[in-house]
Formats: structure tokens, sequence, C-alpha cells
């Protein structure tokens, strides 16, 4: 009987512990951003503040999946121009002031600039509260979380605009010298070292709205160019375990870099509307124009779950658009990269582009002569290539993936996961400011046409389906080149012996043609 009496106590013991926690520690906001499409996303927790998009975010700016612990549906993707999500008449006073705090998000930037996560606060001494990316070297760790109040600043040591998904949170409370030096930082759950700090007091004035993706200070500046999922602010100071949770990712969440720039058939928001929509910046400006030859094809191949369309071309036109270098922000076409297609021709018969990004004198781009896979850069005078036989029309779908390396002077070829080959490359523009086209020309002057396979201008159209380009900011290594294949193809049966490049290397069935030529 006495056990009893000491376990009810005890029982209710903690639950007057609970109560009383809960009553002074809340979530206060949570945008979780599951609606997947319209232009508001609702606050979850008991703030209920509902978030409103802007700058001419709309339903082609949700997209999917998350690296979240239990799943994710969508996400939102920020075209670091003009879009933000505002929460109207909101200026988090439960987090302002010097009242404790913590906030959480998940992100993923390639931005080399300083794009914010979020903002409230005045733009006076200590009165603001701005989460972003610090670029400032003399302040610390360029590429690494930064909190900064006006006259102060906080700074992690781990880089993450690296184009992963990445946790962040921040937590600050007032020991009595209320200084932005207390903060403590975290990087996918785990404690940041500090690179760099400015000390200076804390004292958010809640005038300004919260702002997510958008540094509300800066003006058209700051502005987020990735995607944001799951934001959170809490009124309490969040304990490392609880961070650590938040951070846990799913198991079968991915840990390679998102492109900057996609075209991905399977994420097509409008699919057979003429326009082959941007999907990895959502930028309109990068949209492709189809000919009305090219169709949507919703199932081009059974038991590949992450394939769900492609477009076919016939031969007779294609996908085309201006220029990556003026459509993008900043210029990537001086940037190393790696460029992803994922094809199926119809036939290997005759000369045909795949996708080519640029023109004569600065250009790149996969073509086919005959059953010849070929990839090539040029600049200028500075040309490199590398090429291989498929050894027939492949069964399923050809993953490529070409590496250009400025840093490191080379562009490598991988198919279907493994390296084929690599070649000197001593250039500094990959692309210039032509047109683009992909499964056609995109102007008279073809990527790289004059450079290792000789002049490229009389290559026709592609016949055949096309499912995804994309461009990451990342020279990705061999092992998240067989990641990036093993998931774009998760599901689908293993590749023919004459499609599958490590097979056709044992065998000695690749035909290998690589030149470098400088004049």
């Amino acid at each position: 009987m006495r056990r009893r009496s000491l376990l009810s106590c005890a029982l209710v013991a903690l639950g007057l512990f609970a109560y009383s926690s809960q009553a002074r520690a809340a979530l206060i906001d949570h945008w979780a951003f599951e609606e997947g499409a319209g232009t508001t996303t609702a606050d979850s927790a008991i703030g209920g503040h509902t978030g409103t998009l802007v700058g001419g975010m709309g339903n082609a700016n949700w997209v999917p999946g998350a690296p979240l612990a239990g799943g994710s549906n969508f996400a939102l993707a920020f075209d670091g121009t003009d879009d933000a999500v505002q929460i109207a008449g909101y200026t988090a006073p439960d987090a302002s002031m010097q009242n404790p705090r913590s906030i959480a998000a998940w992100i993923s930037t390639s931005q080399p600039e300083d794009p914010a996560v979020l903002s409230w606060g005045e733009n006076n001494n200590g009165q603001k509260w701005v989460v972003r990316i610090n670029d400032n070297a003399g302040n610390g760790q360029v590429g690494a979380l930064r909190l900064e109040v006006n006259g102060g600043f906080q700074i992690g040591s781990t880089v993450i605009n690296d184009g992963v998904w990445r946790h962040v949170a921040v937590t600050w409370e007032n020991d009595g010298s209320p200084n932005v030096q207390d903060a403590v930082l975290y990087v996918d759950g785990v404690q940041e070292a500090i690179s760099g700090n400015q000390t200076n007091n804390i004292n958010t004035n809640p005038v300004h709205i919260v702002e997510l993706g958008r540094d509300s200070h800066a003006g058209n500046n700051r502005r987020w160019l990735g995607r944001l999922d799951d934001v959170r602010i809490y009124d309490h100071v969040l304990t490392a375990g609880e961070v650590s949770a938040l951070a846990a990712r799913d198991a079968t969440a991915s840990t390679l870099p998102l492109p900057a720039i996609e075209w991905d058939a399977s994420n097509d928001p409008t699919p057979g509307d003429a326009t082959w929509e941007e999907t990895g910046s959502v930028r309109p400006s990068l949209n492709l124009s189809l000919d009305p030859s090219v169709a949507f094809n919703p199932n081009p191949m059974s038991g590949a779950e992450n394939i769900n369309g492609a477009y076919t071309f016939d031969g007779s036109g294609g996908g085309m658009q201006n220029n990556i270098e003026s459509g993008f922000p900043g210029n990537i076409t001086i940037e190393s990269v790696s460029i992803e297609v994922l094809f199926k021709p119809a036939n290997l018969m005759g000369q045909k582009v795949i996708a080519e990004f640029g023109g004569q004198t600065d250009g790149s781009s996969f073509t086919l002569d005959d059953d010849v896979l070929q990839f090539t850069s040029k600049d200028n005078n500075n040309f490199g290539g590398v090429s291989v036989a498929l050894g027939g029309v492949p069964d399923e779908f050809v993953h490529a993936v070409a590496v250009i390396d400025l840093a490191g002077d080379t562009v490598s070829l991988y198919v279907n996961g493994a390296i084929v080959g690599q070649d000197g490359f001593v250039g500094a523009d990959w692309a210039g400011a032509n047109p683009l086209g992909i499964g056609v020309r995109g102007s008279a002057e073809t990527g790289g046409s004059g450079g290792t396979f000789g002049g490229l201008n009389g290559y026709g159209g592609f016949m055949g389906d096309i499912t995804t380009v994309a461009i990451y900011r990342q020279t990705l290594d061999d092992a998240q080149i067989a990641q990036l294949f093993d998931e774009r193809l998760r599901g689908a049966p293993v590749p023919e012996p004459a499609t599958a490049t490590l097979a056709l290397l044992s065998l000695g069935g690749l035909m290998l043609r690589r030149r470098r030529r400088t004049a």
C-alpha cells in the first residue's frame, strides 16, 4: 500500500514538473512547409502565425523531400532574388528583448554570398536578430553559421553552404550580462566551435516582422538561394540533446549536395505545357521552352521509384533557354561544377545533341556520335573531352556525369556511377553567355564546337527520353557520383552488361578517346 502511494506521489510530481515546464517553455512557432502548393504556410505551434510566400513564390517553389526524421513531403525553394516568407504582423515578442530563445531549421544552399535563414528586430545596435551564413573572412570562417545582432556576432566553424541538407540551431539565454557571445551554435546536432565573434549586448527590438529566407534589414541583399524546411522558434534554450534529436536524419535521406540548377521531368509541376520548369533554384528565367514535337512520358521506366517522368524527343526539336550565365545569380559558368544527364536514346545512328551549354568560343556539351557518348568543354583555344562507346542501344537509362574542375585543370566523365576517363582542360569559362539546348542545339554554335571532337555544328536533335539535366556547384567525387547513380535509379534493374560501365571496363568493351589540345 505504501509502495503504491509513493509511486502515485512520484507520478503526480512528474506530471506537475512536466506541466510547469510546458508553462514556462514552448515551441512558439513551427513552419513545417508541408502544404505542397499555394502561397501560404501554416504555423502548427501555439503561435499560429501563418506565413505568406512573397516575391513570385508559388506552386513551383514547393519541392519534394527533406532529410527529417520520420520523413518530409515538401520543402520550399528560394531563388535568391526576391523570394521570402513573411509572417505579417508578427514580431516574435516572446523571443525578443532579452528573453531566452532558440531557433532551428533545415537548410541547403550553395550560395557563396551571405544568405539569411531568418530575421526580425530593429537594425540598431544590439536590436536585430539575424541568422545567416558568414561571408567575411575577417570575422570568422567563411560559409559558417553566423548570428548577427548589429554591433556583434557569433560565428561557427563548419562550412554549411555546400549544397547538402544541414540542420542548424542557435540558442541564447541572458546570463545576467546579455551578450551575443553567450549564443550557442549547432550544425547537424553538434555544438560548433566558434571561429570568430564580436561582443555586444543583445536587446532585440520586436519591430520588424519575422521573415524567413531574407535579412529584412539588408534590402534585396542576403536573400536565400536554395531550400529551407522545418523552421522553428522556441521561447527557451534547447538542450544539446534536444537539438541532436531535431537534427536526426531519416535513415533513407540523401547526404548528397542538391543541384544548383535542375531540370527534372519527374518533378516538373506542369508537365506537358510546352515548358520544362527548372526545379533546382526555381528560377523562371531558367525554364526551358519546349518544341511542340517534345512529348511528356509519365512512365518512362518501370521499377525505378525515382523516375516518374521524362520528355521524349523525336529529333526535330527540343528545349531551349537564353543562357545560364545571366539566368543564375553570380556567374556559375566560371566555377568548377558537375553536370549530370539521365537519358535513354531510341537509336544510336548519326550525330545528336543530348545537352549543350554555351557556344563555340566557350561551351560544353554531351553528344552522341553513333554509339559513342562524348563530353567536351572549350574555353577559347583550350579544350578537353572524354568519350566512351555505349556498346549498343541501352536497355535502361544511361546516367552520365561530367566533372569540370577549373582549379585542377581537368574534365572527367562518369557513366553509370564509374569514371571512364579524364582529360586536361586549362579553361576559365565552360559555357559563356550563349544559349543552351536540351535535346537540340541551342544556337548555331553548339557548346564546345571545334574543340576535342571537332565541329559539332552539324549535330542534330536527340531521339529518345531525357529525364534529368542538373548542374552542381561542386566537383563531386567518385563515391558521391556512385551514390548519385544509385539514388537516381533506386529500385531500377541493374543495367545489362552492354551499358554497365564497370563490366565494360573489365571486359575491354569501352572505347575511350581522351585528347588534350591547347593552342
